[in-house]
């Protein structure tokens, strides 16, 4: 048995650099997992703009017949020329290819989010009609900076290295330890030199004991470790300056998190007003056409300036949404984001 009664705080210092080792690895998968359910998050809502753009193209290529009718009636009656009736079949036709391109872009995206919740493509469904008609009530809450998952790992692995410059400091200090040993010896004989017989000698008999104390010096290592603590000293230097640019950088992009969620609310607010004009721009083109005062043309480009209000519209709502799960990760956690879900969804 040997025992080392103090060591100057080297074991302490040991302990705290495997402890701080500890605490970076738990911090690296926490930030694993952030980022695996960020991109996962990120999908779910491409995967919802797609959808959204369908329906925007379905209703598109539905305005466009409806309009190619009327418009080979007019040419069937002689009351427009032919190249009316060829320019509205072109309009249709682009409507449909721009149909096609979509849906494909949803099995694309739908693909990608399936991926991620480890499923099949046909199974990764989605609802996003709560964040189609409803904005969330209120914004995430400030968090620390210094509560991210990225700083908490640089911060721990800076007093890990630290850790590591303290057993260095002390690596040269004296070893003291104490030691003991206790030892029995069975012989199997008696004092007359006979032997009993049986399990005689099995059992120690004798018994003895010893202690010491034992102190030792690298008295040649001094050298060696001074050029150790040197190279530690850059190396925590060079964490402490990893770690403030940790703090800098999720400082930032937080920032720009909240700019940006600040730009979806003024858009979802302003997409409503382009979507109306554009809905009475295009009423007005196709009472014009009839009335013989506008072209296909005319039409064609008011349903354009429709389709992309539509889906300018759509797609700011989501954006908002989206953008309050941009400032849950720049954050580090998503939770409150999931919160602020399940508070909406209760709350309609």
């Amino acid at each position: 048995m040997s025992w080392q009664p103090f060591d100057f705080g080297a074991r302490a210092a040991k302990v705290e650099f495997a402890r701080q080792g500890s605490e970076a690895s738990k911090h690296a998968s926490l930030l694993t997992q952030l980022q695996v359910s960020a991109n996962a998050g990120s999908a779910f809502f491409d995967l919802a703009a797609a959808e959204q753009l369908v329906a925007v193209a379905k209703a598109n290529v539905q305005r466009y017949e409806t309009f190619n009718n009327a418009v080979h009636v007019l040419v069937d009656n002689t009351l427009r020329p032919g190249a009316d009736a060829s320019q509205a079949d072109a309009q249709l036709a682009l409507a449909r290819n721009q149909l096609i391109q979509i849906e494909t872009q949803v099995a694309v995206k739908r693909e990608a989010l399936a991926q991620y919740l480890q499923t099949k493509q046909d199974q990764a469904e989605i609802d996003a009609s709560l964040l189609l008609t409803s904005l969330p009530d209120a914004d995430l809450a400030s968090v620390a900076v210094a509560n991210h998952p990225f700083v908490q790992e640089e911060h721990a692995l800076t007093l890990q290295q630290e850790a590591q410059t303290r057993f260095l400091d002390r690596s040269y200090a004296p070893v003291f330890s104490t030691s003991g040993v206790v030892f029995g010896l069975g012989a199997g004989t008696n004092p007359t030199g006979t032997f009993p017989g049986g399990t005689a000698g099995l059992a120690p008999d004798t018994l003895n004991w010893a202690a010491g104390f034992q102190v030792s010096f690298s008295a040649f290592d001094f050298f060696n470790l001074r050029d150790q603590r040197r190279v530690q000293a850059a190396i925590v230097q060079a964490e402490h300056a990893r770690l403030d640019q940790a703090v800098s950088d999720v400082d930032t992009t937080l920032q720009q998190a909240e700019s940006t969620l600040a730009g979806a609310r003024k858009l979802a607010a302003n997409t409503p007003i382009e979507l109306t004009a554009a809905k009475a721009s295009e009423q007005q083109q196709q009472a014009r056409y009839r009335s013989g005062l506008s072209t296909v043309v005319d039409v064609a480009a008011a349903e354009g300036v429709l389709v992309q209000a539509e889906g300018g519209d759509a797609i700011a709502r989501l954006g908002v949404w989206r953008a309050e799960l941009g400032v849950a990760i720049a954050q580090g956690d998503l939770q409150p984001f999931l919160q602020l879900l399940r508070s909406q969804v209760k709350g309609k």
